[in-house]
């Protein structure tokens, strides 16, 4: 009996040692490196102010076509890692700033990530593609699967994610639409810099 309770253990400690477990990801994933367009912001150095909730997410409820993405509470940390499952390409940044949004069968959430410059976005764009992703925020379903949008623009990158909750399999084109939406925040930045 003592034996037994001696492999067990060990096999879920060695299990731990293993690293973090692949976490929740889209099935559909689009991601975009940025363009020249972005070129006036593509360096924190000459777009050193930092993100605010009320500057990201100026309203509380975000719409396309029929849906509706009611935002919960936004969170600011400076501590991107806490953000991300798997190995990203986090050094130099600065902050993440995400909130869940929500409609009746689809939860998602959008991020966005304060990084050095477009060079550094673009390889957290490439690591989000090829294995690493957000993890699930604290008060959203558990999900998994579903859409995911990732750009880089200029020395941001924004990821917009939904997935249907539970067993209902809705159209997420709308949603992820409305949710994507909230980016425009950044030609505001854009502005700005020229």
């Amino acid at each position: 009996m003592r034996w037994v309770v001696v492999v067990v253990v060990g096999a879920v400690l060695g299990a731990g040692c293993s690293g973090p477990p692949e976490g929740a990801r889209p099935k559909v994933f689009r991601g975009e490196v940025s363009s020249a367009i972005y070129e006036p912001i593509a360096s924190r150095n000459v777009d050193a102010e930092p993100l605010t909730p009320g500057e990201v997410f100026p309203k509380d409820l975000v719409s396309f076509g029929a849906a509706q993405m009611k935002r919960g509470v936004p969170v600011v940390s400076g501590n991107c890692a806490e953000a991300v499952w798997g190995s990203a390409p986090l050094a130099g940044c600065s902050q993440v700033v995400r909130a869940v949004f929500s409609e009746d069968g689809v939860s998602g959430q959008f991020a966005i990530f304060n990084m050095a410059d477009s060079a550094a976005a673009g390889l957290l764009v490439k690591a989000f593609e090829k294995g690493a992703f957000l993890k699930v925020m604290p008060g959203q379903p558990a999900v998994d699967g579903g859409s995911a949008q990732v750009r880089a623009l200029g020395h941001f990158v924004v990821v917009s994610w939904v997935a249907p909750v539970g067993d209902e399999r809705p159209d997420l084109t709308e949603p992820l639409l409305a949710l994507d939406s909230v980016s425009q925040f950044v030609q505001g930045r854009l502005l700005a810099a020229e």
